[in-house]
């Protein structure tokens, strides 16, 4: 009732699974279900050969715009496509570079360039500390450069250099559901927490 008379539309809240009937019976619809998966980042998983028309590199900081748009192109359609338009991609991009999130780690975070269009990124993934241990916030492939690899590849890449850095283990929140899920689990991740919720409701006024 607050939010609503502050002019807010909508009302979000993250819960865990055990109050879903809680909150439905509040007028909340669910959005995705997530948990917490943990890996060790001393893998025995291959690194695999990529096109050679794919050049990965470490991300660099005037990058924000085409990864951006990554994230966009690579989540449209899908229960994490969670920012309306390009401008909040970008705002994401920008926070987790600044630290917003939890210290940036570039040296393990990448970019995925393609010979013949160096602008349109084919994949990223993106990690920074959270209380001192590797996550890995985003990996995202588009939609054209998927079933070559490349987020298996982009994951063992980030995960070694981790291990480099002197970092035993790395964690990463997933939407339970997605494909992705069963590329963590080949690269050992389990899970290390209970699922939580994420919904909204909207206000009537």
């Amino acid at each position: 009732m607050r939010a609503a008379a502050l002019g807010a539309r909508y009302l979000k809240a993250t819960y865990p699974a055990a109050y879903i009937a809680s909150f439905a019976a509040a007028g909340f619809q669910e959005l995705r279900r997530r948990t917490v998966m943990v890996a060790s980042t001393d893998l025995s998983v291959p690194q695999l050969p990529l096109p050679g028309s794919l050049r990965v590199r470490e991300i660099r900081p005037d990058e924000v715009e085409q990864v951006g748009i990554l994230l966009q192109r690579a989540y449209t359609g899908g229960p994490d496509f969670i920012h309306p338009d390009v401008a909040g991609w970008r705002s994401e991009v920008r926070a987790i570079q600044e630290g917003y999130f939890g210290p940036f780690i570039p040296e393990s975070s990448y970019v995925v360039e393609h010979s013949l269009d160096r602008y349109y990124m084919a994949g990223a993934l993106l990690t920074h500390l959270e209380r001192g241990v590797p996550r890995i916030r985003h990996m995202a492939v588009a939609p054209s450069f998927r079933h070559v690899g490349l987020g298996q590849y982009l994951a063992v890449k980030a995960m070694r250099r981790l291990r480099e850095l002197g970092y035993t283990t790395v964690l990463l929140n997933v939407t339970l559901g997605i494909p992705a899920v069963n590329l963590y689990h080949r690269l050992g991740f389990i899970e290390a927490g209970p699922t939580y919720i994420e919904a909204e409701r909207m206000l009537t006024r």
